[in-house]
C-alpha cells in the first residue's frame, strides 16, 4: 500500500490545485490518501472538492503549531514562519509517507529534514509568469507537475528541474472549478458588462496601494459597468476584521462588489462571470483567458516589461501607465480584443493551461503512480537528514524576519 499525504499549509486557495488529484488517487486500491491541513476552512474546501469527484476513503489530520511557539509568533509578522513551524512539528510523522504532495514551496525544506525514501512532489499553484513561481526552491522536489508546456519549458530552461522530472497534466484547477461552478449564478441584477479588478498583494508589484482608490472612485461615478474588486487572497489574509470591513464597505449594491477573500475569490466565481479583466501581475489572467476575453493591465510602477519573461502575459491586452486611462481603455477593450489580442490569448492559453484540462486530475493521479512504480524509493535507512531541523528552522525564520 502506497501512503500519500497532501499538504495544505498555504491557504484555502491552494486546495483547488491538488484536491481533485487526491480524490482520484483515493479511488485506487493500492493507495492510502491523507489530507493534512492548517485551518478548518481549508479542510472544508477540500471535502467539498473531494465529494464532487466521488472520492474514496481519505484520512484527515490537522497540522498544529506547538504551543511553545505561539508567544514567539505573536511578535513576528511572517506568514512563512507559521508554515515552517507546522512542518517542523510533524516532520517525523511526514517521514512515514511514501509521497508528500504540496502546492506551495515552503515544504521544500522537508528535503533536509526527512529521509530520501519519501518523495516530494510539487504542483504549481497558478500558471503565471512571475519570477516568484520559478525560484530555486523548486529544485528540492523530486517531481514537479505543471498545467502546460509553457511552465515546463521555463523550468527546464532556468535549470530548476531536470528533464524527465516534470509532467504536464493540464490545469487541475480549471477541472475542479468547472465541476463546482453554477453557471446560473449572477453577480449583479443588471445587464451591464462586469469588470474584474484583481490586484496583487505585493506592494512592489501590484496596483492597489497606488491606484486602487482612484479606480474605485471612477467606477462609483459611472453607470456603464459593474465592478468586482477581488484582490489576491493574500492581501487580507493577516488583516483584522476592521480592515476587512473597511475594504468591503467599498461595495455599492448593484454596481460594485468588494471581496476581501471569500471562497468566491478562490473558486473562479468572479473570473468565470466577468467580461473584462483589469489587473497587474496576478496569474489569474491566465485563468481568465481560458475563455478569451478583453484584458487590461496596470503598470503602476513603470516597469520596462516588453521583453521581460516575467511579464509575458501583459501581451494579452493594453498596458496602462496612468490611472486616468482605465475607463477610456475599458470602453475600447472589446474592439481591441478581437482586432489585436484574441489570437495571442488563444495560443497562450493552450500553452499555459495544457491539454484537455477536464482530464487533468485523473491524468496527474495516474502519472504519480506510474512514476512511483518505475522508480523504487531509496532504502529507509540510506541517508539521515543532512541538516538538524531545529537549527535550520531557527535560521530560516531569522532570515525571513531580517
Amino acid at each position: 500500500m502506497i501512503k500519500v499525504a497532501f499538504l495544505y499549509i498555504g491557504g484555502m486557495h491552494q486546495v483547488f490545485h491538488t484536491a481533485a488529484v487526491a480524490a482520484e488517487l483515493s479511488k485506487r486500491d493500492s493507495v492510502e490518501v491523507h489530507c493534512l491541513f492548517a485551518g478548518d476552512q481549508t479542510q472544508s474546501v477540500f471535502r467539498r472538492i473531494a465529494d464532487s469527484f466521488d472520492a474514496g476513503p481519505i484520512h484527515f489530520r490537522p497540522m498544529p503549531i506547538r504551543s511553545i511557539w505561539r508567544p514567539i509568533l505573536k511578535t513576528l509578522n511572517i506568514d512563512r514562519a507559521h508554515k515552517l513551524l507546522r512542518l517542523h512539528a510533524m516532520r517525523r510523522e511526514l517521514a512515514g509517507f511514501d509521497v508528500l504532495v504540496t502546492p506551495e514551496r515552503t515544504s521544500a525544506i522537508l528535503k533536509n529534514w526527512i529521509s530520501p525514501k519519501t518523495r516530494l512532489i510539487h504542483f504549481r499553484h497558478g500558471v503565471g509568469d512571475g519570477q516568484k513561481g520559478f525560484e530555486t526552491r523548486v529544485k528540492a522536489f523530486d517531481f514537479v507537475f505543471v498545467s502546460g508546456e509553457k511552465d515546463r519549458q521555463r523550468l527546464y530552461n532556468d535549470g530548476l528541474v531536470a528533464p524527465g522530472k516534470c509532467s504536464v497534466t493540464g490545469s487541475v484547477k480549471l477541472a475542479t472549478v468547472h465541476k463546482l461552478h453554477n453557471p446560473e449564478r449572477r453577480l449583479f441584477d443588471n445587464d451591464r458588462p462586469t469588470v474584474l479588478y484583481n490586484p496583487h498583494f505585493n506592494r512592489a508589484l501590484g496596483s492597489w496601494q497606488k491606484w486602487g482608490p482612484q479606480i474605485v472612485s471612477a467606477f462609483a461615478n459611472q453607470t456603464q459597468y459593474n465592478l468586482v474588486i477581488a484582490p489576491h487572497i493574500r492581501m487580507f489574509e493577516n488583516a483584522g476584521k476592521s480592515a476587512r470591513a473597511e475594504f468591503e464597505a467599498l461595495s455599492i449594491p448593484g454596481k460594485i462588489i468588494a471581496d476581501a477573500g471569500s471562497i468566491a475569490s478562490c473558486d473562479m466565481t468572479y473570473t468565470l462571470a466577468s467580461d473584462i479583466f483589469l489587473g497587474d501581475v496576478s496569474s489569474q489572467a491566465y485563468e481568465f483567458i481560458s475563455n478569451p476575453r478583453p484584458c487590461i493591465f496596470l503598470n503602476a510602477h513603470g516597469v520596462d516589461w516588453e521583453w521581460d519573461k516575467n511579464y509575458a502575459f501583459w501581451h494579452f491586452g493594453d498596458v496602462l501607465t496612468d490611472v486616468e486611462s482605465v475607463l477610456p481603455s475599458i470602453e475600447t477593450a472589446q474592439l481591441k480584443h478581437f482586432a489585436i489580442y484574441k489570437n495571442a490569448q488563444v495560443l497562450a492559453s493552450a500553452r499555459a493551461l495544457g491539454p484537455d484540462w477536464r482530464l487533468a486530475p485523473e491524468r496527474a493521479a495516474t502519472d504519480i503512480l506510474n512514476r512511483l512504480l518505475e522508480q523504487p524509493a531509496a532504502a529507509e535507512a540510506a541517508v539521515q537528514p543532512r541538516i538538524k531541523p531545529a537549527a535550520q528552522l531557527a535560521s530560516t525564520i531569522k532570515e525571513d524576519a531580517a
